[in-house]
């Protein structure tokens, strides 16, 4: 298993948190669209360690290989999602994006 992880550090500009996360809910299901891509997933930390990153959000999507990261990175369907994004729902974010591609062992 493959992962791509955007993690959201930082917050929601005041007064814009529901409509923050309505918009990450709403990129999220496009992003799922995507070649490739398995699933996706959105998910709100319940709890960080002490010193830990401030993570508002992680957005994670699931692949078979790193191949298909590459694709559905290339994909003019990613282009249009991230800038649809970047005008719409990172204007109500203050911090950055992180983004991180893994390749998961799973352990039963």
């Amino acid at each position: 298993m493959y992962t791509r992880n955007a993690f959201f550090l930082g917050r929601p500009v005041a007064g814009t948190e529901d409509k923050f996360i309505a918009g990450l809910e709403v990129g999220t299901a496009a992003y799922a669209k995507l070649p490739g891509v398995r699933s996706a997933r959105l998910e709100f930390p319940l709890e960080i360690d002490a010193g830990g990153p401030e993570i508002f959000a992680t957005i994670r999507m699931v692949f078979d290989s790193s191949e298909d990261i590459a694709q559905a990175l290339a994909s003019p369907q990613r282009q249009a999602v991230r800038a649809t994004f970047a005008e719409n729902v990172m204007p109500m974010f203050e911090g950055k994006v992180v983004h991180v591609n893994s390749r998961g062992i799973d352990f039963e």
